[in-house]
């Protein structure tokens, strides 16, 4: 029954979302090219619509590699920002066009309810900034954010001008900034590392 009532909740929430970010005023799309070893292999696509105080992301990606087998992965995050705190997330990744990971996080009052793959828990903030945010802007002066596809916070170093780290389970994420925009993501795997450049508009 308290299944139930949960996703009730979720659903109600996705249609006030729905009301309030119908006509966005203000809208940004940056792609971006994987590279695996020299070779292209994919591509990231992120998209901002903001309107007010409202902001709306999705983060689209999809990769082709040969690692020890070949490995189609599909990625993809949407998120609610309300008054610059993340209100509503969704994320899930496919490997061979299988699910592999389905994360949700809602806004209750001062907390927030997240679901990793069907497992229930409550992280204590009154607000949280999500990692997709600093793809339009630089993390100036920011120590944590929250990673929607993993629901766990996120360390953020910054290590020279324009470049930081972002860090998770002992794992590093390089983040190189451009005029306040993300043109450089190095993704470290103990397998292989992958690396995503801005693709410049003519």
């Amino acid at each position: 029954m308290k299944s139930k009532v949960y996703f009730f909740r979720i659903l109600v929430i996705s249609f006030f979302i729905q009301l309030i970010s119908f006509n966005y005023a203000e809208g940004q799309r940056l792609t971006y090219e994987g590279f695996l070893k020299g070779e292209k292999v994919g591509e990231l696509v992120a998209e901002r619509e903001v309107n007010d105080e409202n902001v709306k992301i999705i983060i689209r990606t999809k990769l082709d590699a040969q690692l020890i087998v070949k490995i189609k992965l599909e990625l993809y995050s949407e998120s609610t920002y309300i008054n610059q705190s993340l209100f509503q997330a969704s994320s899930t990744a496919k490997v061979n066009g299988q699910l592999k990971s389905d994360v949700q996080t809602v806004k209750y009052g001062n907390e927030y309810q997240v679901e990793v793959d069907g497992k229930k828990r409550t992280l204590a903030h009154s607000e949280l900034l999500g990692a997709d945010l600093f793809y339009f802007e630089e993390p100036k002066g920011i120590k944590h954010a929250y990673a929607l596809s993993s629901g766990e916070m996120i360390e953020i170093s910054e290590t020279d001008n324009q470049t930081y780290y972002f860090k998770r389970n002992g794992k590093k994420e390089f983040h190189k900034y451009s005029e306040g925009v993300l043109d450089e993501l190095e993704i470290n795997h103990k397998l292989f590392t992958i690396t995503f450049k801005l693709k410049k508009e003519l």
